[in-house]
């Protein structure tokens, strides 16, 4: 078995504390005691290893390098010596006979190893360590849990496109009819923000079917950039709204189609309306292979649900 006993001697003897935590994980910790006559150099006496044993608990392995060792035996196995080692050539024989015999002689009484003040400063030691540890962990949960609501926040403030824009800035221009029935037009928000979103709503209302476009945005939007959404060339194909909004469950024929909610909404389109017709590079731009109608009943149609005579 390996014992593993760092000297203090090796310590810096101004932050001595410091360096016996240091190593408090060792199975002993040893103490070499000089006294400038067995050898040439003085070293520590009684007073280190008392306050040692007041700091610390492990075994002090307390090496006496001193003449006629039987002087102080006893004042270091008081100050607080677990082992005690002597050199036979310190002293004739029947002095290093009386110090082992001091050595060997029980204690009086059972001394306190450990103080109740060195028991409190290992116990604040060891709950300042643990309570750092704890105070990490607590800093890191809080850190991710921050990072995760900001996270959050942003994702709702940037993807959640739950903002009607305001119909007033909403503007309608260049309307004009295809030959097969689409309505052209330009689309354009009077503002520098971006547009992600151009969803659409169906009312019935008295048996009159409204069609709403609705630009919606997030409560963040960056600015625009060409293309954008907010201002483009758009159509509307009647025919392909009409099942739209029989899928939303409107029966009613679409007979208008506005750009916002409310009373400020914005005209595109009403039934009966007179429009100037296209021109040939629009006919050329926007025409279809197949017409839009037959395309929609070919891939969309949805069944007959007009009530059997």
């Amino acid at each position: 078995m390996i014992t593993i006993a760092p000297s203090i001697l090796s310590a810096d003897f101004a932050n001595l504390g410091r360096d016996v935590q240091r190593v408090r994980e060792a199975d002993w910790l040893h103490v070499d005691v000089m006294d400038g006559m067995f050898v040439s150099n003085i070293s520590i006496g009684v007073p280190v290893v008392k306050s040692l044993r007041k700091f610390t608990d492990q075994f002090l392995d307390v090496h006496l390098m001193i003449e006629k060792p039987v002087r102080y035996v006893d004042a270091f196995a008081d100050a607080g010596a677990d082992l005690l080692t002597v050199h036979l050539e310190a002293d004739m024989p029947p002095g290093i006979q009386a110090a082992l015999a001091a050595m060997d002689a029980p204690l009086p009484e059972e001394r306190p190893t450990q103080p109740d003040d060195a028991a409190a400063v290992r116990s604040l030691s060891r709950a300042w360590e643990k309570g750092k540890r704890r105070a990490w962990w607590k800093g890191a949960l809080i850190a991710a849990a921050v990072c995760a609501v900001l996270a959050g926040l942003w994702a709702a403030a940037t993807q959640l496109y739950v903002f009607p824009v305001d119909p007033e800035k909403i503007e309608i221009t260049d309307v004009r009819q295809l030959s097969d029935g689409r309505i052209l037009y330009h689309f354009k928000i009077d503002d520098d923000r971006n547009l992600r979103l151009l969803q659409f709503e169906f009312e019935e209302v008295d048996g009159v079917g409204n069609m709403y476009y609705v630009p919606s945005r997030a409560l963040y939007t960056e600015k625009r950039q060409s293309p954008s959404l907010a201002d483009s060339d758009r159509y509307l194909d009647l025919e392909e709204a009409g099942a739209w909004a029989r899928i939303h469950g409107m029966d009613a024929e679409i007979t208008r189609v506005w750009y916002g909610q409310g009373e400020d909404a914005v005209l595109l389109w009403e039934e009966g309306m007179d429009l100037p017709a296209a021109t040939a590079a629009d006919e050329a731009e926007w025409s279809y292979s197949e017409s839009s109608a037959a395309y929609w009943e070919e891939h969309y149609s949805l069944p007959d649900t007009a009530p059997q005579e």
